[in-house]
């Protein structure tokens, strides 16, 4: 998912792009959490979403989680992107951990300038086989995001097997900011969990 940011006054713009250059069937909702289904948006069925931070409280969005679900063309199977944590402005959404990919705001003469540009990291899961087996016989797989290592037995590592890997990271490194907010600098802690100061 790419995600941009536009700083204005009191209402910053959010726009999300599920899957870009790609025509498929799009549905994005609004969650509690990340580990429940979330709420189908009226009308929100195109690849991109965008909304304000007045359309957040409006709709009391706030703490809120966005995400999409969208129909995987090659398995003809529906996936979801990740989970993002709505707030009131671009920096309250940065410090609970989302990464925006583009950072702008509007100029005196209302042209959109970027005044910060995310660096590209890996977002993807990757899976190799390790070459190494168990006792039984069973292979072993490493299992890779954002710079997270994991050993995996098993023959065929499942959609759900990853997803589940990805978000126990999530959950951790949200974990550790939480317990550790009164203890370690916003800096040093933004470093340590991956996130770009």
């Amino acid at each position: 998912m790419l995600k941009y940011a536009i700083k204005h006054k009191n209402n910053d713009v959010l726009i999300f792009h599920a899957l870009p250059n790609v025509m498929t069937k799009f549905q994005w909702y609004i969650s509690e959490n990340v580990f429940e289904q979330g709420v189908p948006i009226d009308g929100q069925i195109y690849e991109s979403y965008s909304l304000s931070a007045e359309i957040i409280k409006e709709n009391t969005y706030v703490g809120k989680y966005l995400y999409c679900e969208y129909l995987a063309t090659e398995s003809n199977q529906y996936q979801k992107t990740e989970y993002i944590q709505l707030g009131l402005s671009i920096d309250s959404m940065i410090n609970n951990g989302t990464i925006f990919d583009d950072i702008s705001k509007f100029s005196e003469q209302g042209d959109i300038v970027k005044i910060h540009t995310q660096k590209p990291i890996n977002k993807t899961i990757t899976v190799t086989l390790n070459y190494n087996y168990t006792t039984d016989g069973e292979p072993i797989h490493k299992l890779e995001f954002d710079g997270v290592l994991c050993d995996v037995i098993g023959e065929n590592i499942s959609k759900r097997e990853k997803e589940i890997f990805k978000l126990g990271i999530w959950a951790e490194r949200e974990r550790i900011w939480d317990e550790s907010i009164d203890l370690v600098d916003d800096k040093i802690m933004k470093k340590l969990l991956r996130h770009t100061i």
